[in-house]
């Protein structure tokens, strides 16, 4: 099943240390999203730890390089 998440949310998954191996930027009707395959992923800052995608950022947050700036 893809989940789709607002590529400007600050959450797990919009930041380069959450690691989900089907993560990826979609389009739908001209408008950017997160689109990714499962319900965790690992966070590398806090020691490959599972996270949801949509948890709230964290003192280690540092934005998905390949999101576009807000």
């Amino acid at each position: 099943m893809i989940r789709i998440f607002n590529i400007h949310d600050p959450i797990c998954a919009t930041c380069e240390y959450w690691i989900e191996k089907d993560k990826n930027i979609g389009f739908q009707n001209k408008k950017m999203f997160i689109e990714y395959g499962h319900v965790q992923g690992k966070c590398l800052s806090e020691n490959n730890t599972l996270r949801n995608p949509h948890e709230r950022i964290c003192r280690n947050y540092k934005r998905w390089h390949m999101l576009p700036e807000k």
